[in-house]
């Protein structure tokens, strides 16, 4: 029975994996009671499949319990979270563009989602390769789903070992945003020279409010944008600085 299960979660969840790069999320009411009813059945197998496990725990077979519970953590979990997502940022189309990272992670209470991006730089109009120094812009597209006040704008950008290179919202820049109704779209744009040495990074982008003294996260989308810099110059470290090294003959020295 253990084997049987893994094999079709395992089946299953490549399937899901790869609807989810290919499908656009509509924001119909067809599509999001869809959704609802999709949670609701995964819900329904992970208790069918949690009963399981307590049934063969209570039986003796303690081996067959854990396995069970393994790949719900494995399998059926991400599946649910994925569907949960889906109920909540029900739109979305970042996966047409270049530089997707479908390993992004997502979190936030939906009130905002950012459904969309693009790249600009001089050399490479619209691609997730650039020169190192090149001047870059990212748009970023966002829909408000209800009213919000004190908005955040952040970007963040890190190595691919996590190391963060750079990061910066509105708040720290002390930039007002103002209030948004439900139903407002916006572009959000982030410029700046990209002076980082030739490697890969991931882009994070986010969107969240400030409540009583905290910070809300609305649509966080970690890792989103996989960006390759191409060499210019050979360089070390992470930071790419322009350095001039000259030389010049002094005399006049005494040895």
């Amino acid at each position: 029975m253990v084997n049987k299960y893994v094999e079709d979660m395992v089946a299953t969840q490549k399937e899901d994996m790869v609807a989810t790069q290919t499908e656009d999320l509509s924001n119909n009411d067809e599509d999001k009671a869809r959704n609802r009813k999709h949670l609701e059945e995964l819900k329904a197998n992970k208790d069918h499949w949690l009963a399981e496990a307590q049934k063969a725990a209570k039986a003796g077979n303690q081996e067959d319990a854990d396995k069970i519970e393994a790949n719900i953590r494995k399998t059926v979990d991400p599946r649910i979270r994925k569907a949960q997502l889906k109920t909540i940022f029900d739109y979305d189309i970042c996966h047409r563009q270049p530089g997707y990272n479908s390993s992004e992670y997502r979190w936030g209470d939906g009130r905002a989602i950012i459904y969309n991006y693009q790249l600009r730089c001089k050399e490479s109009q619209n691609s997730a390769i650039v020169t190192q120094g090149e001047y870059i812009e990212i748009d970023v597209e966002v829909h408000f789903k209800s009213e919000v006040d004190e908005i955040i704008y952040g970007i963040d950008i890190r190595t691919v070992d996590g190391i963060r290179v750079f990061g910066t919202n509105t708040l720290q820049q002390e930039r007002e945003i103002g209030s948004k109704k439900a139903g407002e779209r916006v572009r959000v744009n982030y410029s700046f020279p990209l002076n980082l040495v030739a490697g890969d990074y991931f882009v994070s982008v986010g969107v969240a409010t400030q409540e009583d003294g905290s910070v809300e996260p609305l649509d966080r989308r970690y890792d989103l944008i996989h960006l390759v810099v191409e060499e210019r110059f050979q360089a070390f470290g992470l930071a790419y600085l322009e350095t001039t090294i000259t030389e010049s003959t002094e005399e006049g020295f005494p040895f």
